[in-house]
């Protein structure tokens, strides 16, 4: 009688794959939280705008209203990483000032 190597390849293949299926898991996707930002600075120039070092995380921002040649605050969910990305993509002053949730203008305190 002759055995065929036919379903022993199959049970071995079907062996393998499951277990990088159960091995395989799934991360949890990251929570993430909106966090406010605060533009310090007085300057309407782009890479100013785009610089961290001109904006704070959670300050308590006064002035901000819904128009003005600054932006005054920024809510977006995600880190301070995720905030650098988001201001990496922009190409003009106008269009942060645009997409900020609030406003100042320039001669106004911070």
């Amino acid at each position: 009688m002759k055995s065929s190597k036919f379903p022993l390849a199959i049970i071995t293949f079907l062996i393998a794959a499951g277990s990088v299926f159960a091995f395989t898991s799934k991360k949890a996707p990251v929570k993430k939280f909106n966090v406010t930002y605060h533009y310090t600075s007085n300057s309407t120039a782009l890479q100013d705008m785009k610089d961290t070092s001109n904006w704070e995380v959670n300050h308590a921002a006064t002035g901000c209203m819904q128009f003005g040649d600054l932006p005054c605050t920024k809510t977006i969910s995600g880190d301070w990483d995720d905030f650098i990305d988001y201001l990496d993509d922009f190409i003009d002053a106008g269009s942060i000032i645009e997409d900020a949730d609030s406003k100042r203008f320039s001669g106004q305190s911070k």
